[in-house]
């Protein structure tokens, strides 16, 4: 499976992989920290994006390798992008019904405070679901 040949192609995706992850990484993180008010929340929200971060980075890995056993068969390649397609599925839904109640310009202070992402509650299953 990594023979010489094979090496380029998969060095390639390890690249575009890791460089992927960590622009969503920074950006996020970079957001999260504007928007969180005080310490310990800013923390948790730090903490949450790192682990989901490495969670979702090994995932696709090992999905991948039970999935594309030659990386020329292009009937495996369809099998690992599907099953990333519904893997994906849950967020994509769940963005689009969610819609209508995100950035409401009549929010106090209090409650955006209450609606950044922390470690408490229905947040901890979204990001579950996120990185499934």
């Amino acid at each position: 499976m990594f023979s010489g040949r094979n090496l380029g192609v998969f060095g390639l995706f390890l690249a575009l992989n890791l460089l992927s992850q960590e622009i969503v990484k920074v950006g996020m993180s970079k957001m999260i920290i504007d928007l969180s008010f005080n310490e310990t929340v800013k923390d948790n929200n730090l903490i949450a994006i790192n682990i989901s971060s490495n969670v979702g980075s090994f995932i696709p890995s090992i999905v991948f390798l039970f999935t594309v056993n030659d990386i020329f068969n292009v009937n495996q390649w369809n099998g690992f992008f599907f099953i990333g397609f519904l893997s994906s599925l849950p967020i994509i839904l769940s963005s689009v019904f969610l819609r209508e109640t995100a950035n409401k310009p009549e929010k106090n202070s209090e409650q955006c405070e209450k609606d950044i992402i922390s470690l408490g509650g229905n947040n901890t299953m979204n990001l579950i679901l996120l990185f499934l």
